[in-house]
């Protein structure tokens, strides 16, 4: 098995299983290599769309897209695996350039896909416990605030003063904070 591959099987008619095209069902599992991926770590399956973080905390994510909770603007159903982007916001202060948003880029620890949404949590030194969502917001579960769809990843607002340390989804989330606070 090659490092950057994982093994899919299951419904596949929207392309979730990375596979390059779109196969109602595959029965046997079957390695699939993730374009640009080193070792995967994590493996998260949505209602019709997948999402894999490998050692790097970068994510990959492929299948349907009629929300957004790919992460990134694909539209369709893309059955083939694609980069996401996390941009960890600004600091006060801190002026803007390319260099600086290319330092900003941030690194997953855990992803969740849960329905047509996804979250993601963000670990590192400068912005220990950052949330990330996108996809379907239609019951508030993207910002809590009103009901939306994102097709990129947003910082969850709200948490953003805790040390969120995990996460959990499925049609709403949790958090739960160093300070074992659950939310």
């Amino acid at each position: 098995v090659a490092a950057g591959s994982i093994w899919v099987w299951g419904g596949g008619a929207f392309g979730q299983l990375g596979l390059g095209d779109v196969v109602k069902r595959q029965k046997q599992p079957r390695n699939v290599l993730v374009p640009g991926a080193s070792r995967i770590l994590g493996v998260a399956a949505g209602a019709y769309h997948s999402v894999v973080r490998d050692e790097q905390g970068v994510l990959f994510s492929c299948g349907k897209s009629s929300s957004g909770q790919l992460g990134h603007e694909s539209i369709g159903n893309p059955g083939n695996f694609k980069k996401i982007s996390l941009i960890l916001p600004e600091v006060e202060n801190e002026e803007s350039s390319e260099d600086q948003t290319a330092s900003r880029k941030g690194i997953c620890s855990k992803v969740v896909a849960a329905g047509h949404w996804t979250c993601a949590l963000v670990l590192d030194d400068r912005f220990q416990g950052t949330v990330f969502t996108w996809g379907d917001g239609s019951s508030g579960q993207l910002d809590g605030l009103k009901s939306r769809n994102s097709s990129l990843p947003e910082v969850m607002p709200g948490l953003q003063q805790y040390c969120i340390t995990d996460i959990a989804s499925y049609a709403h989330g949790g958090a739960a904070t160093d300070g074992m606070q659950v939310w």
